[in-house]
């Protein structure tokens, strides 16, 4: 069971405030019905692997979400990989 370090929230927190990024969007299924979706994620970039500031968010959080690697700037060689943290519901 997860058990919140108060400390790590508040960094978790200030991470979010600085970095992270809210959307809200309506949309329509296959089948016409309407639905409206919120997603929250935080971007960082890193060479191979996720970047540890994630990695520590994602802890942080009690592992809800998921990160995953967005993809490299194309034609940017020197640039590093694009990864996130995203949800867009509550996951226990």
């Amino acid at each position: 069971m997860f058990q919140p370090n108060r400390e790590e929230l508040a960094w978790a927190a200030g991470l979010f405030d600085g970095e992270g990024t809210a959307v809200s969007y309506t949309g329509r299924s296959s089948k016409g019905h309407a639905y409206r979706a919120f997603t929250i994620a935080v971007s960082q970039a890193g060479i191979g692997k996720a970047p540890e500031v994630l990695e520590r968010f994602h802890a942080a959080i009690g592992r809800l979400g998921a990160i995953y690697k967005v993809g490299k700037n194309k034609g940017k060689p020197h640039w590093k990989d694009k990864w996130a943290w995203q949800s867009g519901k509550f996951e226990t």
